[in-house]
């Protein structure tokens, strides 16, 4: 039966294979064996554990690492959320811009229509409408697609 007997805290096994699961897990043998520290802590709730694969397992319960996750998903996805709040911003402001162009072209239009009326004649005139309303028009449908 000694032939099942841990090296370094003297512990019998009946399987061989209980002594190295006993030397890979028993605190007071790995501290012997020199591989015992705290280099498997749980970075969320700082508890610490004698092998990777305890750590591991502990992380599947541990409510601050859940806890952590979740809220860094909720961040990511917010931080996504900014990106693209920020995108249809952008191109509205685009919208906006373009639009105020064609608002100043259409009040100098307008005002030159004023102005010559009574030197031209009625087709000229008409004409002239025709394009302030057409483009009025087309400024009405882009702000109205931009903001949708």
């Amino acid at each position: 039966m000694d032939g099942n007997r841990c090296e370094f805290c003297g512990s019998v096994y009946e399987f061989y294979q209980n002594l190295l699961a006993h030397q890979k897990t028993s605190k007071r043998c790995l501290e012997q064996q020199g591989e015992y520290g705290d280099d498997y802590t749980c970075e969320d709730c700082q508890k610490s554990f004698l092998t990777d694969a305890k750590l591991i397992k502990h992380h599947e319960t541990c409510k601050l690492r859940s806890t952590r996750i979740l809220y860094e998903d909720k961040i990511a996805n917010l931080e996504a959320d900014n990106e693209n709040l920020r995108a249809k911003l952008k191109a509205k402001m685009k919208v906006l811009k373009d639009a105020r162009s064609d608002l100043v072209e259409l009040k100098f239009a307008i005002d030159y229509l004023f102005e010559h009326h009574e030197t031209q004649n009625l087709e000229e005139s008409i004409r002239i409408l025709n394009t302030i309303c057409s483009r009025h028009l087309f400024f009405n449908n882009k702000t109205n697609t931009a903001t949708e």
